[in-house]
């Protein structure tokens, strides 16, 4: 594990709640994203199949080679529909990291995220070549709404 010493980022983070009726106001999202998380619920299937619907909405709507990983979610049920092995390999397939967590219990969320800014930082290195643009987190910023 990398650790960025005597740094503070300011990250927002928007979930798109995955639902259809939804779909069509997540675009203006992705447009401005520096790394995505597409999560899905382990005993769902179909949460799993919206995977690739979500994958090609990336594709279209965010820049090359974004930074993602793909997260099953619910760890802690004993209702497992989508296995690890069909997972990894549509990860690996996809070309993304992925990570199984359960929020409940708070098991390895800290550490996808992790995974995740580090790539962030370094995508944005690699694309301003000597500067990191993600803004750095201020003191005073206070939220702007009540959610």
């Amino acid at each position: 594990m990398h650790v960025i010493k005597q740094s503070k980022y300011l990250i927002k983070i928007w979930d798109t709640c995955g639902q259809e009726q939804f779909r069509s106001l997540t675009t203006n999202y992705f447009r401005n994203a520096e790394g995505v998380i597409l999560a899905y619920d382990i005993t769902d299937e179909n949460s799993f199949f919206s995977l690739k619907i979500w994958l090609n909405s990336l594709k279209t709507n965010c820049p090359e080679n974004i930074p993602k990983i793909i997260i099953g979610n619910k760890t802690d049920s004993e209702h497992r529909v989508v296995t690890t092995k069909s997972a990894k390999a549509f990860a690996d397939t996809n070309k993304t990291k992925y990570f199984e967590t359960s929020a409940k219990n708070n098991e390895n969320v800290n550490e996808a995220f992790n995974y995740l800014f580090l790539e962030m930082i370094n995508y944005k290195k690699e694309i301003t070549r000597d500067s990191v643009m993600i803004s750095p987190k201020r003191e005073s910023v206070k939220p702007k709404c009540s959610c």
